[in-house]
Protein backbone atom coordinates (compact mmCIF):
# COMPACT_ATOMS: atom_id res chain seq x y z
CA UNK A 1 0.00 0.00 0.00
CA UNK A 2 1.31 3.45 -0.90
CA UNK A 3 1.64 6.19 1.69
CA UNK A 4 -0.08 9.57 1.60
CA UNK A 5 1.97 12.50 0.40
CA UNK A 6 1.67 16.27 0.09
CA UNK A 7 1.89 17.92 -3.33
CA UNK A 8 0.51 20.78 -5.41
CA UNK A 9 -3.22 20.92 -6.00
CA UNK A 10 -3.03 22.07 -9.62
CA UNK A 11 -0.91 24.05 -12.03
CA UNK A 12 0.11 27.35 -10.49
CA UNK A 13 1.42 30.52 -12.15
CA UNK A 14 2.54 33.77 -10.52
CA UNK A 15 4.91 36.59 -11.42
CA UNK A 16 6.63 39.66 -10.04
CA UNK A 17 9.19 42.24 -11.19
CA UNK A 18 12.37 43.32 -9.43
CA UNK A 19 14.97 45.76 -10.82
CA UNK A 20 13.30 45.61 -14.26
CA UNK A 21 13.62 41.78 -14.46
CA UNK A 22 10.35 39.90 -14.69
CA UNK A 23 10.16 36.52 -12.98
CA UNK A 24 7.35 34.05 -13.76
CA UNK A 25 6.96 31.01 -11.55
CA UNK A 26 5.14 27.91 -12.76
CA UNK A 27 4.50 24.66 -10.88
CA UNK A 28 2.78 21.42 -11.79
CA UNK A 29 2.32 17.95 -10.36
CA UNK A 30 4.54 15.33 -11.98
CA UNK A 31 5.04 11.60 -11.52
CA UNK A 32 8.44 11.01 -13.12
CA UNK A 33 11.49 12.69 -14.66
CA UNK A 34 10.04 12.53 -18.16
CA UNK A 35 7.04 14.55 -17.00
CA UNK A 36 9.41 17.12 -15.46
CA UNK A 37 11.30 17.53 -18.72
CA UNK A 38 8.05 17.85 -20.64
CA UNK A 39 6.79 20.56 -18.27
CA UNK A 40 10.04 22.52 -18.57
CA UNK A 41 9.82 22.36 -22.37
CA UNK A 42 6.18 23.47 -22.19
CA UNK A 43 7.26 26.54 -20.19
CA UNK A 44 9.97 27.36 -22.75
CA UNK A 45 7.42 27.19 -25.55
CA UNK A 46 5.01 29.37 -23.61
CA UNK A 47 7.64 32.08 -22.95
CA UNK A 48 10.02 31.81 -25.92
CA UNK A 49 11.69 35.23 -25.50
CA UNK A 50 12.84 34.75 -21.90
CA UNK A 51 16.54 34.71 -20.94
CA UNK A 52 16.49 31.90 -18.34
CA UNK A 53 14.34 28.87 -17.52
CA UNK A 54 15.59 27.73 -14.12
CA UNK A 55 13.99 24.71 -12.51
CA UNK A 56 13.77 22.44 -9.50
CA UNK A 57 11.85 19.24 -8.97
CA UNK A 58 11.22 16.56 -6.37
CA UNK A 59 9.81 13.11 -7.16
CA UNK A 60 9.07 9.94 -5.25
CA UNK A 61 8.07 8.81 -1.80
CA UNK A 62 9.83 10.97 0.75
CA UNK A 63 11.20 13.19 -2.04
CA UNK A 64 13.89 10.64 -2.84
CA UNK A 65 14.69 12.07 -6.30
CA UNK A 66 15.41 15.77 -6.70
CA UNK A 67 17.26 18.08 -9.05
CA UNK A 68 17.99 21.78 -9.53
CA UNK A 69 19.08 23.64 -12.68
CA UNK A 70 20.43 27.21 -12.79
CA UNK A 71 20.11 27.46 -16.59
CA UNK A 72 23.12 29.77 -17.07
CA UNK A 73 22.53 31.86 -13.97
CA UNK A 74 25.53 31.94 -11.55
CA UNK A 75 25.90 28.54 -9.90
CA UNK A 76 23.72 28.04 -6.86
CA UNK A 77 21.68 31.23 -7.29
CA UNK A 78 18.51 29.84 -8.89
CA UNK A 79 17.78 26.11 -8.89
CA UNK A 80 18.97 25.39 -5.36
CA UNK A 81 17.03 28.29 -3.75
CA UNK A 82 13.93 27.07 -5.59
CA UNK A 83 14.54 23.51 -4.45
CA UNK A 84 14.90 24.71 -0.86
CA UNK A 85 11.42 26.24 -1.08
CA UNK A 86 9.93 22.96 -2.35
CA UNK A 87 11.67 21.04 0.43
CA UNK A 88 10.52 23.57 3.00
CA UNK A 89 6.89 22.97 2.03
CA UNK A 90 7.36 19.23 2.55
CA UNK A 91 6.01 18.33 -0.89
CA UNK A 92 6.92 15.81 -3.56
CA UNK A 93 5.94 14.95 -7.13
CA UNK A 94 6.29 18.59 -8.10
CA UNK A 95 8.23 20.54 -10.72
CA UNK A 96 8.83 24.28 -10.50
CA UNK A 97 10.11 26.47 -13.35
CA UNK A 98 11.19 30.09 -12.95
CA UNK A 99 11.16 32.04 -16.21
CA UNK A 100 13.24 35.23 -16.20
CA UNK A 101 13.05 38.15 -18.60
CA UNK A 102 16.28 40.02 -17.93
CA UNK A 103 15.75 43.74 -17.40
CA UNK A 104 19.34 44.88 -17.80
CA UNK A 105 20.14 45.34 -14.10
CA UNK A 106 22.36 42.81 -12.36
CA UNK A 107 20.89 41.56 -9.08
CA UNK A 108 24.01 40.01 -7.58
CA UNK A 109 24.15 36.50 -6.17
CA UNK A 110 22.14 37.33 -3.07
CA UNK A 111 19.53 39.20 -5.05
CA UNK A 112 19.19 36.35 -7.51
CA UNK A 113 18.77 33.75 -4.78
CA UNK A 114 16.06 35.84 -3.12
CA UNK A 115 14.28 36.44 -6.43
CA UNK A 116 14.24 32.80 -7.44
CA UNK A 117 13.15 31.53 -4.04
CA UNK A 118 10.36 34.12 -4.03
CA UNK A 119 9.32 33.03 -7.53
CA UNK A 120 8.97 29.43 -6.37
CA UNK A 121 7.06 30.47 -3.25
CA UNK A 122 4.45 32.57 -5.05
CA UNK A 123 3.94 29.86 -7.69
CA UNK A 124 3.23 27.33 -4.92
CA UNK A 125 0.88 29.80 -3.24
CA UNK A 126 -1.01 30.15 -6.53
CA UNK A 127 -1.32 26.38 -6.86
CA UNK A 128 -2.27 25.46 -3.31
CA UNK A 129 -1.42 22.15 -1.67
CA UNK A 130 -3.28 18.88 -1.21
CA UNK A 131 -2.72 15.64 0.63
CA UNK A 132 -2.85 12.72 -1.81
CA UNK A 133 -4.36 9.74 -0.03
CA UNK A 134 -4.45 6.16 -1.41
CA UNK A 135 -7.99 4.79 -1.62
CA UNK A 136 -9.99 1.99 -3.18
CA UNK A 137 -13.26 2.04 -5.09
CA UNK A 138 -16.18 0.22 -3.50
CA UNK A 139 -19.17 -0.86 -5.62
CA UNK A 140 -22.26 -1.69 -3.56
CA UNK A 141 -25.61 -3.10 -4.71
CA UNK A 142 -28.40 -2.84 -2.17
CA UNK A 143 -32.18 -2.66 -1.86
CA UNK A 144 -33.91 0.72 -2.03
CA UNK A 145 -35.05 0.42 1.57
CA UNK A 146 -31.47 0.60 2.79
CA UNK A 147 -30.18 3.25 0.41
CA UNK A 148 -31.29 6.31 2.39
CA UNK A 149 -29.39 5.22 5.48
CA UNK A 150 -26.20 4.43 3.55
CA UNK A 151 -26.40 7.68 1.59
CA UNK A 152 -26.73 9.64 4.82
CA UNK A 153 -23.70 7.88 6.31
CA UNK A 154 -21.57 8.50 3.23
CA UNK A 155 -22.50 12.17 2.96
CA UNK A 156 -22.03 12.78 6.68
CA UNK A 157 -18.56 11.22 6.54
CA UNK A 158 -17.60 13.21 3.44
CA UNK A 159 -17.08 10.06 1.36
CA UNK A 160 -16.91 10.99 -2.37
CA UNK A 161 -19.64 9.22 -4.37
CA UNK A 162 -18.58 8.55 -7.96
CA UNK A 163 -21.83 7.22 -9.41
CA UNK A 164 -25.34 6.03 -8.52
CA UNK A 165 -27.36 3.71 -10.78
CA UNK A 166 -31.05 3.08 -10.10
CA UNK A 167 -32.45 -0.19 -11.50
CA UNK A 168 -34.21 -2.98 -9.60
CA UNK A 169 -31.68 -2.15 -6.88
CA UNK A 170 -29.38 0.77 -6.17
CA UNK A 171 -25.77 0.47 -7.26
CA UNK A 172 -23.43 3.06 -5.80
CA UNK A 173 -19.69 3.57 -6.38
CA UNK A 174 -17.63 5.48 -3.85
CA UNK A 175 -14.05 5.75 -2.63
CA UNK A 176 -12.73 4.67 0.74
CA UNK A 177 -9.28 5.26 2.19
CA UNK A 178 -7.32 2.04 2.68
CA UNK A 179 -7.30 2.20 6.47
CA UNK A 180 -11.10 2.63 6.53
CA UNK A 181 -12.05 -0.29 4.26
CA UNK A 182 -12.82 -2.81 7.02
CA UNK A 183 -14.85 -0.28 9.01
CA UNK A 184 -16.97 0.68 6.01
CA UNK A 185 -17.57 -2.92 4.98
CA UNK A 186 -18.86 -3.55 8.50
CA UNK A 187 -21.00 -0.41 8.33
CA UNK A 188 -22.55 -1.52 5.02
CA UNK A 189 -23.26 -4.98 6.41
CA UNK A 190 -24.90 -3.44 9.48
CA UNK A 191 -27.07 -1.02 7.51
CA UNK A 192 -28.25 -3.65 5.01
CA UNK A 193 -28.51 -6.58 7.41
CA UNK A 194 -25.82 -8.33 5.41
CA UNK A 195 -27.82 -8.29 2.17
CA UNK A 196 -25.69 -5.87 0.16
CA UNK A 197 -23.32 -7.10 -2.53
CA UNK A 198 -19.94 -5.41 -2.21
CA UNK A 199 -17.10 -5.66 -4.67
CA UNK A 200 -13.74 -3.98 -4.89
CA UNK A 201 -13.00 -1.60 -7.73
CA UNK A 202 -9.85 0.16 -8.87
CA UNK A 203 -7.27 1.79 -6.58
CA UNK A 204 -7.37 5.59 -6.77
CA UNK A 205 -5.82 8.66 -5.18
CA UNK A 206 -7.99 11.12 -3.26
CA UNK A 207 -7.07 14.79 -2.89
CA UNK A 208 -7.60 16.28 0.56
CA UNK A 209 -7.28 20.07 0.77
CA UNK A 210 -4.80 21.53 3.23
CA UNK A 211 -5.50 24.67 5.21
CA UNK A 212 -1.89 25.83 5.25
CA UNK A 213 1.64 24.93 4.31
CA UNK A 214 2.36 23.47 7.75
CA UNK A 215 -0.52 20.98 7.69
CA UNK A 216 0.40 17.34 7.30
Amino acid sequence: MKDSYKTVAKKGVASFTVQKSRFIGLVDRVENEAACKAFIEECKEQYPQARHYCSAWIIGEGGIHKRADDDREPQGTAGLPMLAVLEGRGITNVCCVAVRYFGGVLLGTGGLARAYSHTAAIALDASGLVLRVPAIERVVRLDYGYWGSLQYKLETAGIPIADIIYTEQVEVRFYVEWQEIAAWDQEIASITAGTALVREGEPVWLNKPLKGDDDE
